[in-house]
C-alpha cells in the first residue's frame, strides 16, 4: 500500500528507478565622466532621464580606449565576470590611476569575490550557516570517461561509457545534506529516520530546488543539486572501478543491503535504516556516502537513451522529460545498484525514505554558456 504525501508518494515497491547578476550594487560613481579627457561632462550633451543604475550606459571613450570599453560593456552583460574584470585591468594598464576605472574593477569583482576557485582536488572549505558548518570539497574541471565498462557485472543499457569534460570546477558538499542542515533552512523535517546528523529524506526533487533558493539567499551564493555528470565524476575521483573504492561492495564499505552483495559472495550487513553522514570512510576527494545511506537527486532529467546524444562538455541532461535522475544507492539498495555508474530516477514529486541530495556550489557560468 503506498504512503501517500502532500506532493508525492513512498511506493514501498519502488527500488532504484543566477543570476549571479551583479547585484548591481548602486555605484556611486558614473562613467560619463570618462566622456571628456578632463573627467568633465560635456555641457553640450543632453540631461539622460534616470533609469536604472547601470555602469555601462552612454560610454564615450577616446579611440585606442573604444575596443576595451566595448568588451567590457559586452562581458558584463553577458556575466562573463572573469572576462570584464581582464578587460578593466588591461585599461588601468593605460591609466593606472584612473578613480572611475577602479571603481569600476571593484564593482566587478564583487560577484567574483563569493565564489572562490580550489586549488587542489579535495580541498576544504566551510561555509557556515546559522551556526551550521557546511563543508565543501573542491573537484577541478577535468576530464573522465562517464558511464560503466561492457564487462562490468550487473551495468545497465542506459550506462553507455562515453568521455565527459567539465571544462569548470565546482564545490561538493562533503556529505548528504542533513537533517539539521535542511531543518534550519527549511524549518521542518520530513525524514523517517530521525537524526540531526543522519541525512535527511522523504524530499523529493521540488523540495529540493525550494531548499537550494533559500539557502542560496542566506549564503549569497548559487547552491545548486549536481548534474549527472558532475555527481559522477565527484564520485568516481579519479577511479575507473565499479565503486570508488574498488569492485566490490557488501554493505561493509557502505550503508546497503548486504544481503545482496556485489563483486564478492560473501553477504554483509543490512542495516534497515540510515545512519549518521560520515560513517564510513571518504573517498579520495574527502566526499562521504558516495555510495549508499540515502539515494541523491540530480538536476538533470533522466533519458536512457541520452548518453548516447550528450554533448562531450557540460552536459546538463535531455532537454525533455518527466523523470528526474537519482544516484548513488541507498540503505534499502543491493549493492549493484550503488555503483558509480548506475542511473535511476523518477518524477520530481517523488519521496522515498532512502531518498535524499547533496549540493554545488558552481562558478557563475557567463549567460551565453547557460542551458535554455
Amino acid at each position: 500500500m503506498d504512503i501517500v504525501f502532500s506532493g508525492g508518494t513512498i511506493s514501498p515497491l519502488h527500488k532504484p528507478f543566477r543570476k549571479a547578476r551583479l547585484m548591481t550594487e548602486q555605484s556611486n560613481f558614473s562613467l560619463n565622466s570618462l566622456d571628456t579627457p578632463h573627467g568633465t561632462a560635456s555641457a553640450s550633451k543632453p540631461v539622460a532621464e534616470p533609469g536604472p543604475a547601470n555602469p555601462f550606459a552612454d560610454i564615450s571613450t577616446p579611440r585606442m580606449r573604444k575596443g576595451l570599453k566595448k568588451s567590457v560593456r559586452k562581458a558584463h552583460e553577458d556575466e562573463d565576470f572573469p572576462l570584464a574584470k581582464k578587460r578593466v585591468g588591461e585599461l588601468l594598464a593605460l591609466d593606472p590611476k584612473n578613480q572611475d576605472y577602479l571603481k569600476l574593477r571593484d564593482l566587478i569583482q564583487s560577484p567574483l569575490d563569493t565564489f572562490r576557485m580550489g586549488t587542489q582536488s579535495g580541498e576544504r572549505m566551510v561555509k557556515t550557516v546559522d551556526g551550521l558548518e557546511y563543508a565543501f570539497r573542491w573537484c577541478p574541471a577535468g576530464t573522465f570517461t562517464m558511464g560503466s565498462p561492457e564487462d562490468e557485472p550487473n551495468r545497465t543499457l542506459d550506462e553507455t561509457q562515453h568521455t565527459v569534460t567539465l571544462t569548470r570546477g565546482f564545490w561538493m558538499l562533503g556529505t548528504q545534506v542533513t537533517q539539521a542542515m535542511w531543518q534550519s533552512v527549511m524549518g521542518t523535517n520530513p525524514s523517517c529516520f530521525k537524526g540531526a546528523q543522519n541525512p535527511v529524506e522523504c524530499a523529493s526533487w521540488d523540495d529540493c530546488q525550494s531548499f537550494c533558493g533559500q539557502l542560496s539567499s542566506k549564503l549569497g551564493l548559487t547552491v545548486n543539486l549536481p548534474t549527472e555528470a558532475q555527481w559522477e565524476y565527484a564520485c568516481r575521483a579519479g577511479t575507473t572501478t565499479a565503486y570508488s573504492f574498488g569492485d566490490s561492495l557488501n554493505g561493509r564499505e557502505a550503508n546497503c543491503d548486504g544481503n545482496y552483495p556485489d563483486g564478492t559472495e560473501t553477504e554483509g550487513p543490512y542495516l534497515e535504516k540510515t545512519v549518521p553522514v560520515r560513517s564510513y570512510a571518504p573517498n579520495a576527494w574527502g566526499l562521504y556516502d558516495m555510495h549508499g545511506n540515502v539515494l541523491e537527486w540530480c538536476q538533470d532529467r533522466y533519458d536512457k537513451n541520452y548518453y548516447a546524444e550528450s554533448p562531450a562538455s557540460d552536459p546538463k541532461g535531455p532537454n525533455r522529460g518527466s523523470c528526474r535522475v537519482f544516484r548513488g544507492g541507498g540503505w534499502s539498495s543491493d549493492a549493484e545498484d550503488c555503483r558509480s555508474a548506475n542511473q535511476c530516477g523518477d518524477t520530481p514529486d517523488y519521496r522515498d525514505d532512502d531518498l535524499g541530495f547533496r549540493i554545488v556550489l558552481a562558478e557563475p557560468t557567463p549567460k551565453n554558456q547557460r542551458a535554455a
